[in-house]
């Protein structure tokens, strides 16, 4: 059994639980790159053929929309949800840790919250420890919070993973948007890009990943980013995000595009990936081409550098 076949088994389990319970969530991170490498239909673009392996992952990243968590019933419902599946907190209470034997082989799942910001209005209903959010009348649960998924409601992907279950049962996992993939992939490269002794991997495979979300998008996936960048563009979250595609993406010399072929997998397929790159440079700049940079008060808050 595979990685992330455990991890699969043990997020049908606790969708199940939380259907129940009535507590929607959107999957990112590694696992919902690997369930739309497994499970999305419709055809690829000709331009980009060839697919990249998915890397490892132990984690399942939950992302909360703003009105899940602002909402202290559905966020107790998923604290007990989490407990009764026998997930204990390792970061109160945002990251969860479940250990277990599969096929003979000890395996750790971890469950990360991570949740969208309230609008403005509903500020008064959440308390905010940065970097924790919680409702204020939910006790021993937070959730991450994560300044750039405030668009992650919007457009989000459903997959039928039916296929890989037994019998008739029916189950469909939402992950995000490919723009908004792309978005949250582009803070995480910001915030990993400087290589350290407690860094040494510089945020290349957070850039191969921008470079996978590229290649794998659908036309439908097109008409979404596009019509999310027009209907957002005033949005900071989505002019920080532009910003950073501008300053690590936009040429085959720049940060981001370095680190995308120091990756393994791409150099494995290196003849093939090299011809790809100008190409993916180029739909991102398209993009995000209709997203003006924020303004200089901007810069601050949100953690760059001018």
């Amino acid at each position: 059994m595979t990685v992330f076949d455990a991890l699969f088994q043990q997020l049908i389990v606790l969708k199940r639980h939380l259907d129940q319970a009535a507590v929607p969530f959107i999957l990112g991170g590694g696992m919902g790159l690997w369930l739309r490498d497994t499970f999305m239909t419709g055809p690829r673009s000709p331009r980009y053929e060839r697919v990249l392996p998915s890397r490892s992952t132990e984690d399942l990243d939950l992302l909360l929309t703003a009105d899940v968590i602002i909402d202290p019933i559905q966020m107790k419902d998923l604290r007990d949800t989490l407990k009764d599946l026998g997930f204990a907190a390792v970061v109160n209470y945002m990251q969860f840790q479940r250990d277990l034997t599969m096929s003979g082989q000890r395996q750790t799942v971890k469950v990360d919250l991570l949740a969208a910001p309230p609008h403005e209005d509903r500020l008064t209903e959440v308390k905010i420890n940065a970097p924790r959010i919680r409702p204020k009348k939910a006790k021993n649960i937070h959730a991450y919070l994560t300044q750039e998924a405030a668009g992650i409601h919007i457009s989000p992907v459903a997959l039928d993973v039916s296929s890989a279950l037994e019998g008739t049962e029916h189950a469909e996992i939402r992950i995000p948007s490919s723009l908004n993939y792309l978005v949250l992939k582009l803070h995480a490269f910001k915030d990993r890009h400087e290589i350290s002794d407690t860094n040494p991997d510089g945020g290349r495979h957070h850039a191969l990943d921008i470079f996978r979300i590229v290649t794998d998008m659908r036309q439908s996936d097109w008409k979404s980013a596009q019509h999310h960048t027009s209907t957002e563009k005033e949005m900071e979250y989505l002019q920080v995000a532009a910003y950073l595609q501008r300053r690590f993406f936009s040429t085959v010399s720049a940060l981001g595009a370095v680190r995308i072929r120091e990756n393994q997998s791409y150099q494995n397929e290196r003849a093939t990936f090299d011809t790809y790159l100008p190409l993916v440079l180029n739909d991102l700049d398209e993009l995000f081409s209709d997203v003006e940079n924020p303004a200089e008060d901007v810069f601050a808050r949100w953690g760059l550098r001018q």
